[in-house]
C-alpha cells in the first residue's frame, strides 16, 4: 500500500484541551493503567487508592480527588489507560480512555497539567482514510482519532461489462 507522504508531526487537533490551560492551577493529572481482565475494577481501585494517598500528601483537594474516584471503577471497560485532568474545585477538565497502557501510573498535583502522554497518543494515531479501489468499486476505511468511531464504506461501480483488452504488439 502506498501513501501520499509522511504525516507531519503535530498535525493533530487539540482544541478540546484549551480549557485545561485556560483555568488557573493547581490541577490534578492522573494516568492509570486499567487493563481489562478478572477483578479489573478492584485492581484499578487499589492502584488508585495508593496514588490518592500520595496526592493527599502533596496537597490535592478532596473535591479533585473525589471527581477522579467516580471515574475509576468502570475505566477498564473503555481502554487500558484512564487519563484525567481535574481542577482544584473538582471539575473534570479532560477525561479520556486510551488503548495503550501508560509507561507508568502517574498522579500529579501541580500548577500545570501533564498532557504529554495525551499528545503522544494523538500523534501516533492521527485520523486517516484508506481507500482500496479497483474497476468495480472501492472499499473506504475511515479511522477517526482516539475515542472516535472507525467505520467502513463499500462503493459499488456501474454494472457495465468489464472486459480485458487484448494487449500486445508494438503499438502498446
Amino acid at each position: 500500500m502506498e501513501s501520499s507522504g509522511a504525516t507531519p508531526r503535530g498535525a493533530i487537533d487539540c482544541s478540546d484541551l484549551s480549557e485545561v490551560f485556560a483555568r488557573p492551577g493547581p490541577v490534578l493529572t492522573l494516568y492509570l493503567e486499567t487493563a481489562p481482565g478478572a477483578n479489573a475494577a478492584q485492581l484499578s481501585q487499589q492502584k488508585w487508592q495508593a496514588i490518592r494517598r500520595d496526592l493527599e500528601e502533596t496537597g490535592a483537594t478532596p473535591e479533585a480527588l473525589d471527581a477522579v474516584e467516580a471515574l475509576v471503577p468502570d475505566a477498564h471497560t473503555q481502554g487500558q489507560c484512564l487519563s484525567v485532568v481535574v481542577a482544584a474545585d473538582g471539575r473534570v477538565l479532560h477525561h479520556g480512555n486510551h488503548p495503550d497502557p501508560p509507561q507508568r501510573d502517574l498522579g500529579r498535583w501541580a500548577e500545570l497539567p501533564s498532557l504529554l502522554p495525551v499528545l503522544e497518543w494523538r500523534q501516533n494515531r492521527p485520523p486517516h482514510i484508506v481507500v482500496l479501489t479497483d474497476r468495480t468499486g472501492a472499499d473506504i476505511f475511515v479511522f477517526e482519532a482516539l475515542g472516535g468511531r472507525d467505520f467502513q464504506i463499500e462503493v459499488e461501480g456501474s454494472d457495465d461489462v468489464i472486459r480485458k483488452v487484448a494487449p500486445g504488439g508494438w503499438s502498446q
